[in-house]
């Protein structure tokens, strides 16, 4: 069993309150877009050994693209209730339990998705009928795996695994994409992907049949980018990150520049964003703001080891 491992950190604050936030309301008085900014709290701490959470959302994991020296991935065990690290990156874990999923790129089978525990147990491969798979994503009920998909043709698809049967549902929509990425969408009923010219997201059913367009111009991380009322959406666009209202693509907001991997913002409710910017010595912030740009609480997360180049963070809501 793998035990769980310490972690050097640059600083953690729980709780802080709002003071040294900065907002800044942008073209508000014109009916522009805000512009959320997350100044950076003063403090210093050590990773506490429970679970972090944010405004409701708890951080399950840190990880690391294979080009990133923050790698092993970092975890949390529910098992063991407590962080411990996993051999790989750009995992995926599952909320609420302590499987996690990957694809394992330098294995020489970039077709197989891959499932193990925390503590290093239970690992298990299963084979997909891709060329290769990528970017897997558990479902909201935290039941399914999406990974987005492509063949020796250059199609590009989905595919959504069930790790407690081993089924495989493959499916080939057959529109061009602008980036071969799929998302869940909502409860978890449908998926999404921006259409090839970025002008819009559109959904697909689970059996790969398209339905409605959303009119938004970007790219969305994963579930957790829409807001519970589907109501608005972090995208990402070539100007940066923004959130936009779903209905009519207006930018309701921006959020702080620079190049964030992973997601943005997550989704405390339906009016409030938890958001990440970094700041010096790769260290990383939280703030959660209004849509208006109030922001009313902000954090600094631990950063594992030593590396300027923070790794991405993923969280899920508590329960």
């Amino acid at each position: 069993m793998r035990k769980p491992i310490p972690v050097t950190v640059f600083a953690v604050a729980l709780a802080l309150g709002v003071t040294g936030c900065s907002v800044a309301t942008g073209h508000a008085s014109t009916g522009g877009p805000v512009r959320i900014r997350c100044a950076e709290p003063q403090s210093g701490g050590t990773l506490p050994t429970h679970r972090l959470t944010f405004a409701g959302l708890g951080l399950d994991a840190w990880t690391g693209s294979p080009r990133s020296p923050v790698s092993p991935s970092i975890a949390y065990d529910w098992d063991h209730h407590a962080y411990g690290d996993v051999p790989h990156p750009m995992i995926s874990p599952q909320p609420g339990a302590s499987l996690v999923a990957y694809v394992d790129m330098g294995s020489g089978f970039p077709n197989v998705l891959r499932l193990t525990h925390v503590d290093g147990s239970g690992d298990r491969s299963l084979t997909l009928p891709a060329a290769a798979v990528a970017a897997p994503q558990w479902s909201p009920d935290a039941k399914r795996v999406l990974v987005s998909v492509s063949d020796s043709a250059g199609r590009s698809g989905f595919a959504v695994v069930d790790p407690a049967s081993g089924t495989v549902a493959a499916q080939w929509p057959g529109m061009k994409l602008r980036a071969p990425y799929f998302s869940w969408y909502g409860d978890g009923t449908k998926v999404a992907a921006t259409v090839a010219d970025g002008s819009a997201i559109q959904l697909y059913d689970l059996d790969g049949s398209a339905g409605d367009t959303v009119p938004v111009r970007g790219t969305v991380s994963g579930a957790g980018s829409w807001s519970p009322d589907l109501r608005h959406v972090v995208v990402h666009t070539a100007r940066g990150n923004r959130v936009v209202a779903t209905d009519t693509g207006t930018v309701v907001a921006t959020l702080p520049a620079g190049n964030v991997p992973g997601a943005a913002a997550w989704w405390s409710d339906a009016t409030h964003l938890l958001v990440r910017s970094t700041g010096e010595h790769g260290a990383i912030r939280l703030c959660l703001a209004t849509l208006s740009g109030r922001i009313t609480r902000k954090w600094v997360v631990p950063v594992p080891g030593d590396d300027r180049r923070p790794p991405a963070l993923v969280l899920s809501r508590d329960s």
